[in-house]
């Protein structure tokens, strides 16, 4: 039985890791898109056509994420070598 929970609760912290991973990528685009959102974003993108400027939003955005995913992962691969 003992086995079986340390199985169990093994499985467990992988899958909280993995959700931990997600939401830290998912965070720092989230603050960008709520102020992509607000008022002030009328004041950042003045005399721009809305087309470049949401354009340019949006590849920002992927790029954000996609270099917070490279660096959360080098992290865990950090961590992963110093255990063993």
């Amino acid at each position: 039985m003992d086995a079986r929970g340390t199985i169990v609760n093994n499985n467990m912290n992988v899958l909280l890791k993995n959700l931990t991973v997600i939401n830290i990528v998912f965070l720092p685009l989230t603050l960008i898109a709520s102020v992509g959102g607000m008022s002030e974003s009328s004041m950042m993108k003045q005399g721009i056509d809305w087309r470049i400027s949401y354009a340019a939003f949006m590849i920002a955005m992927i790029v954000l994420g996609l270099l917070t995913w490279l660096w959360v992962g080098k992290m865990i691969d950090r961590t992963q070598k110093e255990k063993i």
